[in-house]
């Protein structure tokens, strides 16, 4: 079984990276995507059960608030999420938005999360020496963040995880050691 993290980018001429992690090998893939076409056929190829996306996949309840309760509980907890309504995140938001229900549709057993890479790579305790020791190889932030979100979507599956925010606002999973 295939678990999925990606790190997404706003545009589709701006690198995304797709990290896909096998349960059973405990190997991971690593795929350069751009179009939500690509992500999609990436995806198909895999059906991982569960993918956590490094992008806000819902608006905050009030149309011009910064930040849904969700990034107000990551700001509590020391993390710097940007906020939802500067324009480059406007206009991740709604490719997050996009891109989930693409997914939903081609692949609609899998469950989508959000996740928050730089949070969780902090609450692993991670780090880009320690995992470049580990797949060998430099690695860039986005495929750093697709691995966060990778690892992520594994300590949901495992039960071992915080959600934060409001339910009908949207949630960011955080992994829980």
């Amino acid at each position: 079984m295939y678990l999925a993290g990606l790190d997404l980018a706003g545009k589709d001429k701006n690198l995304s990276v797709i990290a896909l992690y096998d349960t059973r090998t405990k190997q991971y893939i690593l795929k350069e995507v751009y179009t939500d076409e690509h992500i999609l056929n990436v995806l198909k190829q895999f059906s991982p059960r569960i993918i956590a996306i490094d992008a806000p996949l819902t608006q905050p309840l009030q149309k011009n608030n910064a930040f849904r309760e969700a990034e107000r509980e990551l700001i509590r907890r020391g993390f710097r999420p940007l906020p939802l309504n500067i324009d480059s995140m406007k206009i991740l938001v709604e490719r997050g938005m996009k891109i989930k229900n693409k997914i939903l549709r081609v692949l609609p057993e899998c469950e989508i999360i959000e996740c928050f890479a730089s949070a969780s790579l902090k609450l692993m305790h991670l780090n880009k020496a320690e995992l470049e020791i580990k797949f060998n190889k430099k690695l860039n932030k986005d495929e750093i963040d697709a691995i966060a979100c990778a690892n992520t979507a594994y300590f949901y599956k495992m039960g071992h995880y915080e959600e934060v925010g409001d339910p009908k606002e949207g949630t960011i999973i955080l992994p829980k050691l």
